[in-house]
């Protein structure tokens, strides 16, 4: 599937980085490389998201995204994805607790507590 997606720009990456393209795709996320199959592989390119050195930059920030995250990328997504619909519906994910303010001591400052 990435490599229909992504065309002659398959052979600037990497088997994990392929994976990854992968699973975002499987994910919905096909946005991130419209137009990188038909984009040629020139250095010279002055499309913004046609030329090798953007799309070696945007998988690697791709990657620390993925490593940042736990579960990687397609966690976060199945998140946001499950939050947003809870949203929609209108679900609360405080349901049930009372806020409630916790003790503590004063301390003015320049007190013997305060020191």
């Amino acid at each position: 599937m990435a490599s229909i997606l992504l065309g002659a720009s398959t052979s600037l990456f990497t088997s994990d980085d392929l994976s990854l393209v992968t699973s975002l795709i499987a994910h919905g996320q096909t946005h991130l490389f419209d137009g990188w199959s038909s984009s040629s592989l020139s250095e010279n390119d002055s499309s913004s998201s046609s030329s090798s050195s953007n799309k070696l930059s945007l998988m690697a920030q791709l990657r620390v995204l993925d490593d940042a995250y736990p579960g990687g990328l397609v966690a976060y997504i199945t998140n946001a994805q499950r939050l947003l619909s809870e949203s929609r519906l209108g679900t609360n994910p405080l349901e049930g607790y009372t806020p409630s303010v916790p003790s503590g001591e004063a301390l003015p400052w320049g007190s013997e507590k305060f020191e």
